[in-house]
């Protein structure tokens, strides 16, 4: 069990969904819309970003920051109706992120 545990923290230590953010990178430039698709049960959200610098890493956020997938190299995410996210924030290389309310009904 601790072997489990261990492993799995130090798999995942290397990205972290509040990162600290370089003051000297330009954050501002950083914008995040997405566009959603419903499928009967299923909807697909795909994230687009501008600005800030690639590598970016996309977060699908629950009600209580938890992460809905954990492969945060993926901008897009289907979910069920019924466990859609709260939030998306994306984090690029320099480490600013752009946190954006997730709306169903809204394609921003």
């Amino acid at each position: 069990m601790n072997v489990t545990i261990l492993f799995f923290l130090t798999l995942f230590t290397g990205v972290n969904a509040n990162p600290p953010v370089n003051p000297s990178a330009d954050c501002a430039r950083l914008e995040v819309s997405y566009t959603t698709q419903t499928l009967g049960d299923k909807v697909n959200i795909d994230v687009r970003v501008s600005g800030g610098e690639e590598p970016y890493y996309y977060f699908f956020l629950d009600k209580k920051n938890n992460p809905l997938t954990w492969d945060f190299k993926k901008s897009n995410h289907s979910a069920d109706k019924g466990n859609l996210p709260k939030l998306i924030r994306v984090v690029d290389s320099k480490g600013c992120t752009k946190t954006i309310d997730f709306n169903e009904s809204a394609n921003r």
